[in-house]
């Protein structure tokens, strides 16, 4: 379906349109090709009959597509063991239709935005009160960045991924941007800055930059690629990490042994660098 036909028809409840979700990375249990279908089943509602708002049992003034619990279940995926991808799966896998499927997904994980005061057995989801909580000051800093430096350019179509059509542009993301902070995105700066335009030249120029990618983080795309840039610019892959899984407290019970391989790489790494620090800093004195 067309991109800007289904946006809107997905945002049933507000007149600005919204994008769906964020790409996540999910394990091989059969839920792409589901969410797929599902999101493209949604779709061509659009020349159709309304998206059925009572058989999705929401209420607020925030469309049921704005469900960023999914993004954040698709990013920290790591350990596989406490992933929350399989409770969303579960649920859309147990789900009969296309819409039953869709409902499962914006209600999982959003268990306190549900109200039962209504009497509907399934409650109510506030879509209102989930977006003003989410709206934390952290949230909205990231926003800003990416509505400024940190530009993202990510879409979907349905075809390669399982979410549905939505064409990225940098005039999509400035008309956006200009309506929330008043900015317009500097879509290169980063890059052009930090000097990833050129790989080559940014490793003759830098040094002691240690990049470490989670291969189930769909954002390790946007990194600098899986290999060492030089001696000084080294690269480490976590095959099962996820967003920042490598930076949080170490966990034994649940730690798998790339993780502990990854992190204890990084720790000899930059233990080194002090040391070479710490030697020349002795030599001066």
């Amino acid at each position: 379906c067309a991109t800007c036909a289904c946006e809107r028809r997905l945002s049933l409840l507000t007149t600005q349109p919204r994008r769906w979700c964020s790409p996540v990375v999910v394990p091989s249990c059969g839920c792409v090709h589901v969410s797929r279908g599902m999101h493209h089943a949604v779709c061509k509602r659009e020349t159709g009959a309304p998206l059925p708002i009572r058989l999705l049992h929401v209420s607020g003034d925030a469309p049921p597509a704005d469900s960023r619990w999914c993004v954040r279940a698709g990013e920290f995926v790591y350990p596989a063991a406490t992933s929350p991808i399989k409770a969303h799966c579960h649920a859309m896998g147990a789900a009969s239709t296309p819409l039953h499927i869709f409902n499962s997904l914006i209600r999982i994980g959003a268990t306190r935005y549900i109200s039962r005061a209504s009497g509907n057995a399934a409650g109510c989801l506030n879509t209102t009160l989930f977006r003003a909580q989410g709206m934390t000051p952290d949230a909205r800093g990231w926003q800003y960045l990416a509505c400024t430096e940190v530009v993202h350019p990510i879409g979907s179509n349905n075809v390669t991924d399982m979410f549905p059509p939505w064409t990225w542009s940098v005039a999509g993301v400035a008309e956006e941007c200009l309506r929330v902070f008043g900015v317009a995105p500097r879509a290169l700066w980063l890059p052009t800055e930090m000097g990833m335009l050129d790989l080559p030249r940014f490793a003759s120029g830098t040094s002691h930059v240690l990049f470490a990618y989670g291969l189930k983080d769909p954002w390790h795309t946007l990194g600098v690629g899986l290999h060492n840039l030089s001696a000084t610019l080294p690269v480490v892959t976590i095959a099962d990490g996820s967003h920042c899984a490598d930076m949080v407290v170490a966990e034994p019970a649940t730690d798998t042994p790339t993780m502990v391989a990854a992190r204890t790489q990084e720790d000899a790494i930059i233990s080194e660098w002090i040391h070479q620090l710490q030697t020349q800093r002795i030599r001066r004195a």
